[in-house]
């Protein structure tokens, strides 16, 4: 009695009322879920773990059963953002042609963004203001996924349908290029400026990330 006479004060929720006990993946994913609510609403470092729980609809422990820290929520959110949908899509378009294959990547991150577009607003913050953060990014989210994504690079590279550049360069630039453009987009109406579509936006930046800028150049 006394344990859930704690457990109510803390969660605002009686033991019987918060949800059926899921497995752990499930109960895991739920918790992602509710930790995107809290963060894209309150921010990340004003977002509470009792926030979160109340969200879930489960005990404030039980995130610890899970997650170790608020900090293992947001890489978990992170990676899950990342690479969710992705790497199924890469796997779905291992034979395509090296352009189809950026178009879809490139729809599918658009996709992404526009509808997490205050999760992802969120995460960016922390990034660029947290040093220790923006490290542990690069290190457990994009140098991963880039691995991941070097088997797929290497066949097009064997098969001569892409030249022989760095993945771990070459697959944040595309990245940032990419992020770039479409912030540049949605505020360009800011300033008296036509957005541009969305499937020029994508095949545009294809042809760039193919041909470069100067006909017929290499470095």
């Amino acid at each position: 009695m006394e344990r859930q006479a704690r457990d109510f004060s803390e969660t605002g929720q009686r033991p019987a009322q918060r949800s059926r006990r899921l497995p752990a993946e499930q109960r895991a994913a739920q918790i992602l879920e509710a930790a995107v609510a809290v963060f894209a609403r309150r921010g990340y470092h004003k977002a509470t773990t009792r926030e979160i729980a109340a969200q879930a609809g489960i005990s404030e422990g039980t995130i610890y059963i899970h997650f170790a820290s608020k900090r293992e929520l947001l890489f978990a959110m992170v990676s899950r953002l990342m690479s969710h949908t992705l790497l199924p899509l890469t796997e779905r378009l291992e034979n395509a042609d090296v352009a189809t294959f950026l178009c879809a990547v490139l729809d599918d991150r658009l996709h992404v963004l526009e509808t997490n577009r205050d999760l992802v607003r969120v995460i960016f913050q922390e990034i660029i203001s947290d040093e220790d953060l923006r490290q542990e990014y690069l290190g457990r989210v994009v140098v991963p996924l880039v691995q991941q994504l070097q088997p797929m690079w290497r066949d097009r590279l064997e098969a001569g349908l892409v030249r022989n550049l760095e993945p771990l360069v070459l697959m944040p630039a595309m990245a940032g290029a990419t992020l770039a453009a479409i912030l540049a987009s949605s505020v360009s109406a800011q300033y008296g400026v036509a957005p541009v579509p969305r499937d020029k936006l994508i095949t545009q930046l294809v042809d760039l990330f193919l041909h470069g800028i100067v006909p017929g150049e290499r470095i």
